[in-house]
Order: structure tokens, then sequence, then C-alpha cells
């Protein structure tokens, strides 16, 4: 019996088990409908806990009958076994064409697929590709894909993009709660102020400060405000529609543009305040300082490691990626997701390794418990927060005189 069969025994095993189990042993008998649902013992329930409760969902279609019911799950059920049915013949179908085509190119029939490629001067007569400029003997039947090469800013180094731009800030030397007092005191007012005018202020302000003096360049500030400026416009659309009412099921609320544009402001403005203390501040510069400001020394050095150990991780997956794609396991498509499982798989256990090796590493050097690193020298400038919280007082005066709502 070949290893697929013993496993498809096995697990019609185990389905009859679950069906015979509970019949033999009576689990059901003190139920007077021992088969019922989980939607049912859910109602039972909750008319247990609140007689007087009122749904406030009603079904789009109730069958008139049981019978009705049964047997519309049995076509729910019919159709899931045939959407099921289809894959897994297409799969096994595909998995014996493939290897009948590598059969016949054993045996030197040329393959459909082969003369195409031959004929598009793609393939030599010898089994080689000259795609790319050069030759390279390969498998008969196969395409190269060539590695992707670094490029030549740097962008091959596990670096994130934040954290690059963070260590080429025009205020990288300056001192953390300098670039906290003006950032997140733009995120505090952009919650606090009414929407409009004073969230629309606010994020006209961090946009101003982060490509003019902060000289974050705008592809890169792009790159990192669209992911949560889409969970921004995520949030605000679900505002535009309520679902039930006199409307229907899904119907426009009344004031749905309205919140949904005041909901936009406040949480774009928040997040380009927020942006602009990552943008301006590394963690290495802000993860020591924290012990000075009292949270506990095991927590910093916890932040600290999981940070570094981040960028091994990064570094690990990219050259893994590389490995791959010079050894063709991105050609097909169920190669792709082969590769992506061994890719998942390897980062698991390099994460686990460069774990045991750098606990290894602290012991052979002695730790006692905190991790020392050297901190830039930076001070406090008293100009820079005085104009940080002058710009915060005008921004918080001019909403108030400005302020009118939005419609």
């Amino acid at each position: 019996m070949s290893r697929n069969a013993k496993i498809n025994t096995l697990l019609l095993l185990l389905v009859a088990a679950l069906a015979v189990i509970p019949l033999a042993f009576g689990l059901g008998d003190h139920k007077e409908e021992p088969f019922a649902g989980a939607d049912g013992e859910a109602e039972t329930a909750i008319t247990e806990i609140d007689p007087d409760y009122e749904p406030w969902f009603s079904p789009l279609y109730e069958p008139p009958s049981g019978e009705i019911e049964s047997a519309l799950f049995a076509v729910q059920a019919a159709l899931g076994a045939g959407v099921l049915a289809y894959y897994f013949g297409l799969r096994r179908g595909r998995r014996q064409g493939e290897a009948r085509a590598r059969e016949r190119e054993r045996a030197g029939v040329q393959t459909p697929e082969g003369a195409r490629e031959q004929a598009a001067g793609l393939r030599a007569p010898d089994g080689t590709h000259e795609r790319g400029g050069g030759a390279a003997t390969r498998a008969p039947g196969t395409t190269r894909r060539c590695a992707p090469a670094p490029t030549a800013d740097g962008a091959d180094r596990p670096v994130l993009p934040i954290d690059a731009a963070a260590h080429s800030s025009r205020w990288r030397r300056r001192h953390p709660v300098d670039k906290a007092v003006l950032g997140l005191g733009l995120t505090v007012l952009a919650i606090s102020l009414p929407p409009w005018p004073g969230a629309a202020l606010v994020l006209v302000s961090a946009l101003v400060l982060l490509l003019g003096p902060a000289g974050v360049p705008a592809g890169r500030l792009w790159r990192a405000y669209r992911v949560p400026l889409g969970f921004c416009v995520t949030g605000a659309l679900t505002l535009l529609v309520r679902v039930g009412g006199p409307g229907g099921f899904v119907s426009p609320a009344p004031d749905g543009p309205l919140r949904a544009g005041e909901l936009l402001l406040r949480t774009s403005a928040a997040s380009l305040g927020v942006l602009l203390f990552a943008f301006t501040t590394p963690m290495s510069d802000l993860l020591p300082r924290l012990v000075r400001a009292g949270v506990p020394a095991p927590l910093v050095d916890v932040a600290l490691v999981t940070y570094r150990m981040s960028f091994l991780l990064l570094d690990s997956v990219r050259r893994v990626h590389r490995a791959q794609a010079a050894r063709l396991g991105h050609t097909t498509r169920a190669a792709t997701w082969r590769s992506l499982g061994g890719l998942g798989a390897t980062a698991f256990v390099r994460s686990f390794d460069r774990a045991a090796r750098l606990q290894t590493g602290l012991a052979g050097r002695g730790y006692d418990g905190a991790l020392r690193v050297l901190v830039p020298e930076a001070r406090v400038s008293a100009r820079f927060t005085a104009a940080s919280v002058a710009l915060l007082v005008a921004l918080a005066a001019l909403t108030f005189v400005l302020e009118r709502p939005l419609s």
C-alpha cells in the first residue's frame, strides 16, 4: 500500500469514528434534539440568559418547512463537494500530465512546449536556454528565471525604509524628546481638536515639516504613509452605510459622508504626526533612553533584541528567496507555493537558531541582565522645544478661531 493510500485510509477511519462514537456512547440521549446545530444551541442559550431579547437581524429567506431547509443544506454540501472534487481532480490531472511530459522527454520525444521555444530561439537543440544573453545547461522543458540582483543604492542591506530615513534625517542628532514633543503633540492635537479645521491644519503642518525641515524624500514618505492611509480610508468607508433599519438591510447612513470625512481627517493627520517622529528618530536612539525615563530595563532589552533580530530575520528571508529564485523555485505557480512554504519553514528554524546563538554569545560575554549600548550624545534643545510648543499652541488657537462645522 502506498503512502497516499495509507493516509486516505486513516482519514476515512477517523471520519467514521467521529460519526459512530457519539452514537455508540449515547452522547446526545439526554437532549430532545441530539443532532441540533450550533445556531439552535446559541438561540437557546440567549433565551435563557435574556428572555426579553429581541433579535436585531432577520433572515433574508426562511424555508417554509424543515424538509426544505434540509434539502438546501444538502445542495450546499453537494456544491462544496463538487468544487473540492474539481480542484483535486484538476491538480491530479496536471501532475499526471507533467509526469508524462517528463517521460517523453527522457525517451527523446520533444514536447510541444520545447518545440515552440526552439522555434522562437529560446532553446538550443541540446536543451540549453539562451534567455538573457547567455546559455545555461538545464533540464529539458524548464525555463530559467534569474535571481534578483542587489540594487546600487544599498537596498540589498536588511534595513527598514523608515529606519534608513531616520538615520539620514536632518534631525537625526536631535534629542528624541525634542521630536516627541513635536510629532506626538501633533498626533494629540489631531485626535482632540475638531476635525475641521483642526485636523486639516495638523495634517498640512506635519506634511510641511516632513518634506521641509526634516528632509524626508516625498517618495519614501508616500511608500510608508500609504499603508496607514489605506486603513484610514477603509475605516471611513464603513461610516457611509448602516446595516438594518427602515431603509433595508444595507442603506446609506444619514450623516455618513460627514462622519467619514471627519474620521478620515483625524486618522490621516494623526498618522502623519506619528510618522514625523518615526522618520526622524531611529529606534537605536530611542530604546536605550527609555530606561532613563523609568521603563524597566528587562523590557527595554527585550524590545532592543527583538528589533535587532527583525533585521537578521529579514536578511535570512531575503537570502533564502534569492537562493530559491536562482534554483528555479518560482518557475510555476505550484513551485512558487512550494518555495513559499519552504521559505516560511526555513525562516522559522533560523529564527530559533539565531536566538540560541545570541543567548550563547551573551552568556560568553558575561551578560548580567542588562544590555549596555552606546547612545549618541544629544541634549534637549530648549529653543526647538519652545518652537514646537508655540506651533502647537498656534494650531490650537487658529482652530478655535476658524472653527465651523464640516458640511
